[in-house]
């Protein structure tokens, strides 16, 4: 645990930034799922749909920085068939 006071606050903006990016990650493994299973289930109209849905909360992640480049492709493999 940090001592100094400036320590003490970047500790606690951390901890507020990590549940941020928890919560948003999650959100988009959520919609990223709901379009996998829509494809895999051969459902053209639901397919697109969801990844209607989808591209504006991507956007909107990227945008806040809750994920950097690295990682990026680690949570949309290029496996996925849009």
């Amino acid at each position: 645990m940090a001592n100094h006071k400036s320590a003490l606050k970047r500790f606690r903006q951390n901890e507020k930034k990590k549940l941020r990016n928890k919560h948003v990650t999650s959100t988009l493994r959520t919609f990223i799922k709901r379009v996998r299973e829509a494809v895999a289930g051969k459902d053209a109209t639901l397919a697109k749909e969801a990844l209607a849905a989808a591209i504006p909360e991507i956007d909107a992640a990227a945008l806040k920085a809750s994920f950097t480049a690295p990682t990026h492709p680690a949570m949309f493999p290029a496996s996925l068939d849009w």
